[in-house]
């Protein structure tokens, strides 16, 4: 047995996906209240990033019930997710480089690109440790 299908395993990736989903659907609907109430648009990055984070909570639910796609699920959820985050990371940064900024004050935007390489590792390594299993 994988620890993918193990009881720990649905239990630690019902959590990560969980935690994922309330903490960057969380501030996303804080965000999109903030823009409908002054009376703005609505902005599609936005709206992705949410039905991102909708997907990841719908992940931990399915990883509660041992569903074998819930790694799926969740790599479309965090790719959705990124959609919001990386376009705002990619014109901070350009804004930085722009103004001339030096490079410890940029260091803290790289983490934003390891939280998104670790974000995705989880999924995929869920993904391919079923497939070992399933062969």
């Amino acid at each position: 047995m994988s620890y993918f299908r193990s009881t720990a395993g649905r239990v630690v990736s019902c959590i990560l996906y969980l935690l994922a989903g309330v903490a960057t659907g969380g501030p996303m609907l804080l965000y999109m209240g903030l823009q409908s109430s002054r009376g703005s648009g609505a902005f599609i990055t936005g709206d992705i990033s949410f039905v991102g984070s909708v997907l990841l909570v719908v992940a931990a639910v399915a990883a509660v019930f041992g569903f074998r796609g819930t790694g799926y699920i969740a790599l479309t959820g965090v790719f959705a997710v990124w959609v919001f985050y990386l376009s705002m990371f990619v014109s901070s940064v350009s804004a930085m480089a722009k103004a001339g900024k030096n490079a410890a004050e940029v260091v803290p935007l790289i983490l934003v690109g390891l939280l998104m390489i670790v974000s995705v590792a989880y999924p995929v390594a869920s993904i391919v440790g079923l497939r070992r299993t399933a062969t």
